[in-house]
């Protein structure tokens, strides 16, 4: 059965519903299974749960049920479920942030947007080396940022949040904060495609009590990164535009192959009076093989590869400086949006809805397979229509 599409809603609260308890016993056990579906906080969240629970096989109802009691009884064992805390101190407690569980870039941008609603605490946070790369230098939220548990001094801390109920990150607590109350940012849910960068900022919202209203918390509901403390790996621009062209992907159906094409029609439609921008090619070494192709169609243009030969941050530092952002989804699109670069961004099989915030500057244009579908005039047609090109007249194509 297809996946439906989604239209995420405003930021608003849901209204709870009461629940009717006729067994005690019974009740429990269905609470705590309900926590897969239901996220922890009043507000509305993109996602396929609706879906999902009425189409999952009970193969995998008892898969994921399984996985559950499991994370359950391990918290029980674990001797920590004392500890649980469903809401954070008062400030200016002292956290330590344990965030281990993403599974890319792109994942930990999202999950860690939440922290800018922490200003008034002392927050650092523990991470894999690939991570903390982006949180490092300018970072505004994180007072410090460590790679290993063996930096970790509990004595100074009052609070830990754990990203994830699993057991890897309870021996962790264990290990490093055995008496420290905690709260779980995911908690029990999961089994189910959301937008990770919602669910941050609305759990972090929950553990505060709900300090903002909804016009107050609009604000918190994007993800953030600072690289302004690391020169610039570019030249100074020679045009009025930069901008800057992922290449490559980790996936066949994220490898959008024919911005060649795209760029011809570009060229062909720009007017007369006004400059072509010049470009900074970025990517990793999976955007290498899409290299040649592209600079040749560039040819006579402004265009600087950095494909390959940056690190994380300073690609990051190289999307800060541009004007504008084409690519497809993936870690460097979820930088571009953390740095309020607007763009276009190609979606292939994954639903912009799950990835972008409510209010974003990044078009999309979506397959529900592989973005190479995806016509190539259809995504010119997006960049020239979008509200950044608004001093920009195509040409009648």
């Amino acid at each position: 059965m297809k996946e439906p599409d989604y239209t995420p809603p405003s930021c608003r609260w849901k209204k709870p519903v009461p629940t009717v308890i006729h067994n005690k016993k019974q009740s429990r056990l269905f609470q705590l299974l309900a926590q897969r579906y239901t996220p922890p906080f009043q507000h509305e969240l993109p996602s396929t749960v609706s879906w999902t629970s009425k189409t999952e096989s009970w193969l995998v109802k008892l898969s994921k049920n399984s996985k559950l009691l499991k994370r359950w009884l391990g918290l029980k064992l674990s001797f920590q479920s004392h500890l649980l805390r469903d809401n954070l101190p008062p400030p200016p407690a002292r956290l330590l942030w344990v965030h281990y569980s993403s599974g890319s870039i792109g994942d930990s941008i999202m999950e860690l947007a939440g922290r800018a609603m922490l200003g008034d605490y002392e927050v650092n946070l523990l991470t894999n080396k690939q991570y903390a790369e982006l949180y490092r230098g300018g970072e505004r939220f994180f007072r410090k940022v460590f790679t290993s548990p063996t930096e970790i001094n509990s004595a100074e801390y009052d609070f830990i949040i754990l990203d994830i109920l699993n057991g890897r990150s309870l021996q962790l607590k264990r290990r490093l904060c055995p008496d420290l109350p905690f709260a779980s940012l995911q908690g029990f849910y999961y089994g189910t495609k959301y937008n990770r960068m919602l669910f941050s900022c609305y759990r972090i919202h929950h553990l505060l009590g709900y300090p903002h209203s909804d016009s107050q918390l609009s604000q918190y509901l994007h993800p953030r990164l600072f690289v302004e403390d690391i020169p610039s790996p570019l030249p100074p621009k020679r045009k009025s535009k930069r901008w800057a062209l992922l290449l490559g992907g980790e996936k066949p159906l994220k490898t959008f192959r024919h911005w060649p094409d795209v760029i011809k029609i570009l060229r062909d439609r720009w007017p007369s009076n006004q400059d072509f921008p010049e470009f900074a090619l970025v990517g990793s070494q999976n955007g290498l093989s899409c290299l040649d192709p592209v600079m040749a169609t560039l040819d006579g243009s402004e265009a600087k590869s950095c494909v390959g030969n940056l690190t994380l941050r300073q690609t990051a530092r190289v999307i800060s400086d541009c004007d504008f952002f084409l690519g497809t989804d993936g870690g460097l699109m979820h930088c571009a949006v953390a740095l309020a670069v607007p763009g276009v961004t190609i979606f292939g099989k994954f639903q912009p809805a799950y990835y972008l915030p409510l209010l974003s500057n990044m078009v999309t244009v979506y397959d529900q397979q592989n973005v190479n579908n995806v016509p190539p005039n259809i995504v010119a047609e997006a960049i020239l229509n979008h509200s950044e090109m608004s001093g920009i007249t195509a040409k009648a194509g």
